[in-house]
């Protein structure tokens, strides 16, 4: 509860896939004092590293999964390619994204259904001289990695 570890238990029945009626925190003689804002049913136990994000405001649908962190960015001065290396699990997909303003939005998909590596980390290098040729490049840009 608010971050902390509560209760522990185990239950190897089956969840039934048609749920009708689903009690959580009243039922019987006893019940819980107080409001639920967020509910979610996992397959196994969360960790302590988990349960923490989820505390912290991350959204259940990406919990499963380890943080997604840009470990290392960096430029190549000679062609201007930007290589971004971030976090990943093997199986899933990303998109890498750049905008030039991100307050108005994401408007440029580099990259759709990278699949994770089966490293820790993933790689992406975006060669922006080529992209934009024959034109300048943009004085800035942003990236951003996206779960899809």
């Amino acid at each position: 509860m608010d971050g902390q570890f509560i209760l522990s238990g185990s239950n190897t029945g089956v969840l039934e896939a048609n749920i009708q009626t689903l009690s959580i925190g009243a039922g019987g003689l006893e019940s819980t004092v107080g409001v639920m804002d967020d509910f979610a049913v996992y397959g196994d136990a969360l960790t302590a590293d988990q349960i923490g994000r989820l505390a912290a405001g991350e959204s259940p649908t990406t919990i499963r999964y380890p943080k997604l962190e840009v470990g290392n960015v960096s430029v190549n001065p000679t062609t201007m390619a930007v290589t971004l290396e971030f976090t990943s699990v093997p199986g899933l997909l990303y998109a890498v994204q750049a905008s030039e303003n991100p307050e108005a939005g994401w408007p440029i998909t580099l990259m759709s259904n990278l699949a994770g590596s089966a490293a820790a980390t993933t790689t992406y290098t975006d060669n922006i001289v080529a992209r934009y040729a024959p034109g300048a490049p943009p004085a800035r840009l942003y990236y951003r990695i996206v779960l899809q």
